[in-house]
């Protein structure tokens, strides 16, 4: 099975239409682990200065970190997925 094509990078990972630009891919992966990385940071200024509009704003801020860890983890795949597998 040394010259088979199954589990090709390029026949598996196709993806058609507009996302399958590497670059655009690249940049979306980016800009997600950006939001990720500024979003924390974010809502513990607003915890910290009870902009959130309640005494204890700590289950926003909570929310804000679960949504930015999760956009920070797709962002980082996204961006892997772009760049193909290596030694190839």
């Amino acid at each position: 099975m040394c010259g088979s094509k199954i589990g090709r990078y390029d026949e598996v990972t196709s993806v058609p239409g507009f996302f399958n630009k590497p670059v655009i891919m690249k940049f979306l992966g980016k800009s997600l682990q950006l939001v990720g990385l500024i979003l924390l940071p974010v809502a513990m200024t607003l915890e910290l200065t009870g902009a959130l509009g309640r005494d204890s704003g700590l289950a926003d801020m909570l929310l804000m970190l679960v949504f930015g860890a999760a956009a920070f983890t797709l962002g980082r795949y996204i961006e892997g997925y772009a760049a193909g597998p290596k030694g190839e």
